[in-house]
């Protein structure tokens, strides 16, 4: 049933062309696919709510387990020099104005 149903997602991405990009090759876009199951696997769990207002999280032996360090370091997305160059998401018309209390 697995072989029937990768064929099956096969064929359809071979029928499909990447309106993005669609000179781009099956084998490219299946690894593509292949790339955000992994990412998604990894990084994405379940959590259900218990009696007591609490969340148990359903972690998994694919899930991602990092120790936030990169979260704690200081990032230049937010700064006039980011906000030059296209701003933290790459593009677009990006202007900082400075709060006042």
């Amino acid at each position: 049933m697995q072989k029937a149903a990768k064929a099956q997602i096969r064929s359809a991405v071979e029928l499909a062309k990447d309106p993005e990009n669609p000179d781009r090759s099956t084998e490219d876009r299946i690894k593509h696919l292949r790339d955000v199951s992994e990412f998604l696997r990894r990084n994405i769990v379940q959590g259900e709510k218990t009696a007591d207002d609490k969340y148990q999280l359903h972690i998994h032996k694919d899930t991602e387990l990092g120790d936030n360090e990169d979260i704690k370091k200081t990032k230049n997305t937010l700064t006039n020099e980011a906000a030059a160059s296209g701003g933290c998401c790459g593009g677009g018309d990006v202007t900082l104005k400075e709060k006042r209390a």
